[in-house]
């Protein structure tokens, strides 16, 4: 059977300055499921933009917000889903183009596309401090030696890593901007002693009990969402980061 593009999908990624023409090319379906929108080729699920369905429809039809905190987040998940699928598809990365429409008249910056860590060296490519990564999902280092992070959002001032342990996800920030986005970080509660974690004048932590991979996965992004202004890109899915 013949798989379908969403049409909300496809229409979604083009407002947010994503051309689904190399897609369309390299033969990926966008199939939406409960938890977003997934890139398929061949049945084969190569990429997943974590997004609620109601959110691809809105910004398919109204358009991308960069005043809206849940716009951000999703945009940096579908660049990170878009770039993941075309890699694995084999096809170059143009990056996205250089604005995508707000309302008619005015437009909005949109990041060019970022590399991805190989997911099947994730476990054995060599950690880097979290400050000087520079991929999603690379292995980065923690305070602790021998604990292992994964990136699961950056931009060139501020850096996020993630680690999933049984029921409990750290996260961990480190960046330029630290200080300066230490006040927003404090005020959220994430951070700090409230869940295990440490606030210093470097980094931020935290480490949260959680029942599955998809509460994980709502926390990373309410996380990258209280930094919008500053992640430029998240990873799609926290997949990987399982049974690592």
């Amino acid at each position: 059977m013949a798989l379908t593009v969403n049409v909300n999908a496809q229409l979604a990624l083009q407002k947010l300055g994503l051309d689904t023409k190399p897609l369309d090319a390299a033969g990926i379906a966008l199939v939406p499921y409960s938890g977003g929108v997934k890139f398929v080729k061949e049945h084969e699920v190569f990429a997943s933009w974590a997004v609620a369905p109601a959110k691809v429809a809105e910004i398919g039809q109204n358009g991308y917000d960069p005043n809206s905190l849940m716009h951000a987040a999703a945009k940096g998940n579908a660049e990170a889903a878009y770039t993941q699928a075309l890699q694995m598809a084999g096809k170059p990365v143009a990056g996205a183009s250089k604005s995508a429409s707000k309302k008619p008249g005015k437009t909005v910056p949109v990041a060019a596309a970022v590399a991805t860590y190989p997911v099947e060296d994730m476990k054995t490519g060599t950690q880097v401090p979290l400050i000087k990564a520079d991929m999603l999902y690379q292995p980065v280092k923690s305070t602790s030696a021998g604990s292992r992070y994964y990136v699961v959002g950056l931009s060139d001032t501020i850096k996020v890593a993630a680690r999933l342990k049984a029921n409990t996800l750290s996260i961990r920030i480190e960046g330029k901007a630290f200080s300066a986005l230490a006040p927003v970080l404090s005020a959220s509660g994430f951070f700090g002693a409230t869940f295990g974690g440490s606030f210093t004048d470097d980094y931020a932590s935290m480490h949260v009990e959680i029942a599955n991979a998809f509460d994980a996965q709502k926390v990373v992004g309410s996380v990258l969402g209280i930094l919008y202004e500053h992640i430029k890109h998240g990873v799609p899915s926290l997949k990987p980061l399982e049974n690592i």
